[in-house]
């Protein structure tokens, strides 16, 4: 694993807030910026190494070879945190809750040995890596993938252009992104893989038991309540009213 360093940024037990001291560049109006900070935080996964909430006024990174787009980022080394005008504008609200947990899963990565705190001690970071790396190989193994985007990031890796630990970490941040947004789908891809495996006399890793205790683990310091996949269930559908009922009817656009 290539060696990479972040600085953490520890918050009070129960806090359920983006630090003050972050900085917002790039909102449209306070409006749109207060929406972004409502449904990120409410979100619940940590904002603790997010220094900057960046708009970026480009209608998305497009690869116009493989024609398709990214609709936010996440920079490790600088804290930032950014999602694209095409996020704001064209995109459902399942896809906007979908975009920021997914940065979220990268802000919250298990790749990282500093990331310990944030998923309550080293053993459940490295068993939150394990089961992503697990997956990872798995997929590749039956080349049943988590999603079009991850079946191009598996393109990518095969060409040498993205790293193993790239691909392991998009894994673990599909896989998050999936559990909010598309549950019957993540379990459709666990009985797919399961299924290839066994004909082949091979035994699977359960995908949704272990990005659920990931995503526990990541919770329950701000939110004890969070202890079981029913809890899990339960959180993120009032995350989705959020996202669905208390947004803007229309997002202002970026000039």
């Amino acid at each position: 694993m290539e060696e990479r360093r972040l600085r953490l940024i520890k918050m009070e037990p129960g806090q359920e807030s983006l630090r003050p001291s972050i900085k917002f560049e790039g909102f449209v109006n306070p409006e749109h910026q207060k929406f972004v900070k409502e449904g990120l935080t409410s979100i619940g996964l940590p904002t603790d190494n997010i220094k900057t909430l960046r708009f970026i006024n480009a209608d998305s990174y497009v690869d116009a070879k493989r024609q398709w787009f990214i609709l936010g980022h996440y920079n490790h080394q600088e804290g930032e945190y950014a999602l694209y005008k095409l996020w704001g504008e064209k995109i459902p609200p399942i896809g906007q809750m979908g975009t920021m947990v997914h940065e979220l899963g990268h802000a919250n990565s298990p790749l990282y040995e500093e990331n310990d705190a944030l998923f309550g001690g080293k053993e459940n970071r490295e068993k939150a890596a394990e089961h992503a790396q697990a997956v990872a190989e798995q997929t590749l193994k039956t080349g049943v993938f988590l999603n079009p985007y991850h079946k191009q990031l598996s393109e990518m890796l095969a060409a040498g252009a993205i790293d193993g630990v790239r691909f392991v970490e998009e894994t673990h941040a599909i896989m998050a992104e999936l559990r909010f947004t598309n549950l019957a789908h993540l379990e459709q891809v666990e009985e797919s893989q399961e299924k290839k495996l066994r004909a082949k006399g091979l035994k699977a890793i359960s995908i949704v038991k272990g990005i659920d205790q990931t995503l526990i683990n990541l919770m329950s310091r701000n939110n004890p309540r969070i202890k079981t996949s029913h809890d899990l269930d339960n959180h993120i559908f009032g995350v989705k009213s959020v996202f669905f009922q208390d947004q803007p009817k229309s997002l202002p656009k970026a000039a």
